[in-house]
């Protein structure tokens, strides 16, 4: 992870080829070298191990939100509203998905799939998402009041949806959280 956290996206790969050598049934470690690849550009070996991630642990929801945001990024919108879908459905059923984090992540989600529908002129399916999206992260903001990134995060939801004097509202608040 530390190579791929500092741009080494080769030494990641080679990282991660070794953890799937000695753990062949490591989802996460293809989900790893699978966004490594994706960064050097290298599609087909990103989309085969996001693939394999899938077949490993299909009751996870992070190779379908990962494999959903390779599509979405190669503007192959309806596949990545497909993954963002079972993504969700299987998020909301794991045990951690009301804390903060996974309420922040899932509220991302939520907004990345609106953004697909929103691209493919579905835009009635992009507001819903996007309204979902601010629920998640009205709810992280409510758990976890001092962290800046929820605010963050709302904002860019709430221009979403037009709302700009809430969103500069929530900058604001995540300006001064992050200055304490």
């Amino acid at each position: 992870m530390q190579e791929a956290n500092n741009g080494n996206y080769q030494g990641a790969i080679a990282d991660f080829t070794e953890v799937i050598r000695l753990q062949p049934d490591n989802s996460f470690a293809y989900v790893c070298r699978g966004e490594s690849y994706n960064s050097l550009r290298r599609y087909d070996k990103a989309i085969n191990d996001f693939n394999e991630a899938i077949r490993l642990s299909p009751d996870l929801s992070g190779p379908y939100i990962e494999r959903g945001s390779f599509y979405y990024w190669l503007k192959q919108y309806r596949k990545a509203i497909s993954d963002y879908t079972e993504g969700i459905r299987l998020m909301l059923l794991e045990p951690e998905a009301d804390n903060p984090v996974s309420l922040n992540y899932e509220g991302g989600v939520y907004s990345k799939r609106g953004a697909a529908y929103y691209y493919l002129k579905q835009y009635s399916k992009a507001l819903g998402d996007y309204r979902k999206a601010l629920s998640d992260y009205n709810e992280a903001v409510r758990l976890q009041p001092d962290w800046a990134e929820s605010y963050e995060n709302r904002a860019n939801a709430y221009d979403n949806l037009g709302k700009s004097s809430e969103a500069a509202q929530d900058r604001k608040k995540a300006k001064e959280l992050r200055g304490r």
